[in-house]
């Protein structure tokens, strides 16, 4: 029994760095579009009779600062994105069904079982029992 305890909350370990890089990933490109959005219409204006820009800062400089923030944050995604992928092979997270990610992901986004159960309609029995089995799946990877 100890030992399933272990397996379990290495699992659960495993499951909630897994789904805080994806949360990580979406958040960066959220973003990356906010930047580029800001970078396309700061394309668009002409500056050439203004005196440097916001702070003393050139049209030019402003936009070199932009796309070099692009550059930074599509690393940072690609190396969130990478990780989580790894996770998700090495653990075989994708052979988990349609219902069973849902609940694990409602679970790792509320507090309990119950809230996750009202979110998305099931009891918190039934919550219990998926999660178990998402865990005695997932552990058989470790």
């Amino acid at each position: 029994m100890m030992k399933e305890e272990r397996l379990k909350a290495i699992v659960k370990g495993i499951l909630c760095q897994y789904l805080e890089y994806t949360d990580r990933v979406s958040d960066i490109q959220m973003q990356i579009t906010e930047v580029r959005s800001r970078l396309d219409s700061a394309k668009a204006i002409r500056y050439d009779k203004e005196p440097g820009g916001s702070a003393g800062i050139s049209h030019d400089e402003q936009l070199v600062i932009m796309i070099e923030r692009v550059d930074e944050l599509e690393k940072l995604k690609k190396g969130y994105s990478d990780t989580a992928e790894a996770i998700r092979k090495k653990f075989r997270i994708d052979s988990l069904s349609d219902t069973e990610y849902l609940v694990l992901d409602t679970v790792y986004r509320t507090k309990t079982y119950s809230e996750a159960g009202e979110k998305i309609g099931y009891s918190t029995v039934q919550i219990y029992r998926i999660m178990n089995k998402i865990y005695r799946k997932l552990s058989l990877y470790i």
